[in-house]
């Protein structure tokens, strides 16, 4: 692999990422459902090669972290595009076990989409863990069991994600409007205990009051799926979401789990690239990209 990675980062395979180096894996959409276009799966590729526009600004100073950006790029892998079969099940299982793999040894990793589905198998991995806390930030509840005769699908994230034994509890941010969950699924996602804090909750709300109920000795993964954001700043989704938290609450947040709890790992999914208004989008998802490559860095 000759290519360079994100932000002009060393690509190389998977198998050779060493133990404490940061593994960014690049995942198109993962499990379709049926007869719905795929909006996302283009985001990667498009998103790594942004990215090395900024290669410049690395060594200059990031004001969102208060420190050097990419200091440490020499721990930074970028292990290349996640090759498909035509079996989701298989690339599933496959993803799951690159990531199991990843946690044995330690790594920490940020999985870039493609849609949200990919954060199932993403979580799926973090199995050696043991004690795992979820925060998403999503738009939507995602505790559908079956949609489109289809339960791994980025609307069944949230309820899949609860079956897991190492995933003891979950906040979830930024939730509005009408999605496709029912009442049902609402009911069981309180049932299950999950902390839930709607867009119009979280509004004068700090991170830090969002995060209070994370347990000081669980491990803390994100899951961030982009129509979370409120569409003005980031309307490349494929279902715009009016309202809803800005860029600089997601920097809030993610900042405050980095400082305060043991972070592991993440995922950021559903950029829609044909969907966006004069790469405003693009060039806020490369800005969460920089942070959470910083604060998995440390």
């Amino acid at each position: 692999m000759k290519n360079k990675g994100y932000f002009n980062c060393k690509i190389d395979s998977i198998k050779n990422v060493k133990a404490k180096q940061l593994a960014l894996l690049s995942v198109p959409t993962i499990t379709h459902y049926k007869n719905k276009k795929d909006y996302c799966s283009s985001a990667p590729k498009i998103l790594r090669k942004e990215s090395q526009k900024f290669s410049k600004r690395v060594g200059s100073w990031d004001f969102d972290t208060n420190s050097v950006f990419l200091n440490k790029m020499s721990n930074i892998i970028d292990t290349g595009n996640f090759q498909l079969s035509n079996n989701s099940k298989k690339d599933r299982n496959n993803l799951t076990e690159n990531i199991n793999k990843l946690v044995q040894k330690k790594n920490k990793f940020l999985v870039i989409g493609g849609d949200d589905s990919v954060a199932i198998p993403s979580m799926a991995g973090l199995e050696p863990l043991s004690k795992v806390h979820i925060v998403q930030i999503d738009a939507h509840l995602d505790w559908i069991n079956k949609l489109y005769g289809e339960k791994f699908g980025r609307s069944n994230v949230m309820r899949r994600v609860s079956e897991m034994p190492w995933i003891k509890s979950m906040t979830q941010i930024g939730l509005r409007g009408m999605g496709t969950s029912k009442s049902k699924d609402f009911k069981d996602a309180n049932k299950w205990g999950s902390k839930i804090f709607t867009d119009q909750k979280m509004m004068n709300m700090s991170a830090k009051e969002i995060l209070k109920s994370i347990p000081k000795n669980a491990s803390v993964y994100l899951t961030l799926d982009l129509d979370g954001l409120n569409p003005k700043e980031f309307p490349a989704v494929e279902t715009r979401s009016p309202g809803g938290p800005g860029i600089s609450k997601i920097v809030e947040i993610i900042i405050e789990i980095a400082k305060n709890r043991k972070f592991v790992g993440a995922n950021i999914v559903e950029f829609a690239p044909k969907k966006d208004i004069k790469n405003l989008s693009l060039n806020a998802a490369i800005r969460l990209i920089a942070l959470l490559i910083q604060v998995l860095n440390r």
